[in-house]
């Protein structure tokens, strides 16, 4: 879904947004007349969450929720973790092994589950 379609029918996505974050104030939701920078600022804000990372998750709603909920944007079912890039001095890279490193790409197994059939991607 393209991000003018949820502007141009703010009001009606009100209520989803808040199902998705729960921190959300619709009567502030509703100032922000469909900007998605002022979301995702607005959002950050009140989750914690660093406003790039908001961004993303904003686009990852957009994109996958929205759009299909069970679908990913390539349009195959959506994986149950995600492929994460890790840095040293994070919770999952702390120690002196991988803060030697520097930045470590991790690739978890991903579960796709699709039509009563499970494989390991």
């Amino acid at each position: 879904m393209r991000w003018n379609e949820i502007r141009d029918n703010w009001d009606s996505y009100l209520p989803v947004i808040t199902r998705r974050w729960p921190q959300a104030d619709t009567a502030v939701l509703r100032t922000l007349d469909g900007s998605e920078t002022d979301l995702a600022l607005y959002l950050s804000r009140v989750t914690g969450t660093p406003a790039r990372q908001m961004l993303d998750e904003i686009e990852d709603w957009r994109i996958c929720d929205l759009s299909d909920p069970g679908r990913g944007r390539d349009g195959a079912d959506k994986p149950l973790y995600r492929i994460t890039r890790l840095t040293a001095g994070g919770t999952a890279a702390s120690d002196a092994s991988s803060a030697a490193l520097g930045s470590l790409d991790v690739v978890l197994p991903i579960l796709a589950v699709s039509a009563g059939a499970t494989m390991l991607l």
